[in-house]
């Protein structure tokens, strides 16, 4: 059961013959490596852009900071002949200095402030106050009631002496 020369020749023809493995052209690989570099560069930028800070200060502290800064600035000075009624001619169209100081600044207006909170804490006396403070509300209403004072005279310190 051999085959003929002829037999061999049309199946030789027929039958299709395994294609050899095709390389890339220079074109291909030259446009392969430039789709992924930019992939790369693509998803770098992505990255970095996602984790960009400008270095800018955006909570709500840092934002009243600022506006506080510009209301106390006079936009209408120039800066580079009075710096300082640039920077704080706001602060001193709005807060008048006391002829009794010789100086006023934030720090006095402040403390100022704090001795009116305290003024008002001392003089509401509570009784679920703990002693201490009981106490300190005591000694504040005793030093503030000047007819008692003027009353008793140094009777109260003759004792103590």
């Amino acid at each position: 059961m051999g085959k003929s020369e002829s037999q061999m020749d049309i199946t030789d023809i027929n039958t299709p013959k395994p294609k050899k493995k095709q390389r890339w052209t220079p074109l291909e690989i030259s446009l392969s490596v430039l789709v992924l570099l930019l992939t790369i560069i693509a998803v770098t930028m992505i990255a970095l852009y996602a984790t960009y800070d400008d270095g800018i200060c955006k909570s709500s502290d840092c934002i009243k900071s600022a506006a506080r800064l510009i209301q106390n600035m006079d936009a209408t000075a120039e800066p580079c002949t009075d710096f300082f009624k640039y920077a704080c001619g706001g602060w001193l169209k709005r807060n008048v200095i006391p002829e009794t100081s010789s100086r006023y600044g934030n720090f006095d207006i402040l403390r100022d402030e704090l001795e009116v909170v305290l003024k008002d804490v001392l003089q509401e006396p509570k009784t679920e106050d703990i002693v201490a403070v009981q106490k300190a509300k005591t000694l504040y209403r005793s030093c503030i009631n000047e007819s008692a004072i003027d009353s008793r005279g140094g009777e109260p310190l003759l004792k103590l002496l």
